[in-house]
C-alpha cells in the first residue's frame, strides 16, 4: 500500500445513460482519504511510480446508487482497457475494504454522510460531525490493526459503549 495512487468520483454525465471520472482533490472533498457514502469511486494504484496501474479499485458507497455502482465497475474495465489490460480489477464495498486498500491510506480512512447526483451536492454542512471509529485485528503484513472510520448522524442513538467515537465541532 506504499505506492502511488490516484482516485477518481463516478459522476453521471447529462444524458443520463453514460458517465464518467471526475477526479478527487482537496477542493471537492472536505477531509483528505474520505469518500461519501452516496458515491462510488474508482481508485489506480501502483506498485511503483513509473508503471501502469497494477490494482484498480472500484469503491461503492453504501448509499451509492445502483447506477453509480454499475458506472464504476463498466468505467474500471474501460479505463483498464486503455492501458493495456494488465491490471487487476478489484470490488471494494464500503465497510469490507481489504487490508491493502486501508493500508493506502495510512490507516485513515473516512467515509463522510452525503455525496453527489448529478453535480448536486448533498453533505454535512452545519459544522458539527460525529465519526464512528471501528478496529479490527490484522493478521497480515505489519499486523497493524486496520481502522475504518464513518461519520454518523450526530444524535444519541448512534453512540454505543462498544465503538470509539469523534465528535468535531466549529470550535
Amino acid at each position: 500500500g506504499q505506492g502511488p495512487w490516484n482516485v477518481s468520483r463516478v459522476e453521471r454525465l447529462n444524458n443520463g445513460r453514460n458517465g464518467k471520472l471526475v477526479p478527487v482533490t482537496s477542493a471537492n472533498h472536505p477531509l483528505p482519504n474520505s469518500f461519501y457514502e452516496g458515491d462510488s469511486y474508482v481508485l489506480q494504484y501502483s506498485v511503483r511510480a513509473g508503471r501502469k496501474p497494477d490494482v484498480i479499485y472500484f469503491w461503492q458507497g453504501s448509499r451509492s446508487s445502483r447506477w453509480e455502482k454499475g458506472a464504476s465497475a463498466i468505467l474500471t474495465v474501460n479505463l483498464d482497457d486503455k492501458i493495456g489490460g494488465v491490471a487487476k480489477q478489484a470490488r471494494v464495498v464500503m465497510g469490507q475494504e481489504p487490508g491493502h486498500f486501508l493500508k493506502m491510506f495510512g490507516n485513515s480512512f473516512v467515509t463522510l454522510l452525503g455525496g453527489v447526483e448529478r453535480e448536486r451536492v448533498d453533505q454535512d454542512t452545519d459544522g458539527t460531525m460525529l465519526f464512528q471509529v471501528k478496529t479490527e485485528c490484522n493478521n497480515k503484513g505489519d499486523r497493524k490493526p486496520l481502522t475504518r472510520t464513518n461519520q454518523v448522524p450526530e444524535n444519541r442513538g448512534n453512540i454505543n459503549n462498544d465503538d470509539v467515537f469523534i465528535l468535531k465541532t466549529p470550535r
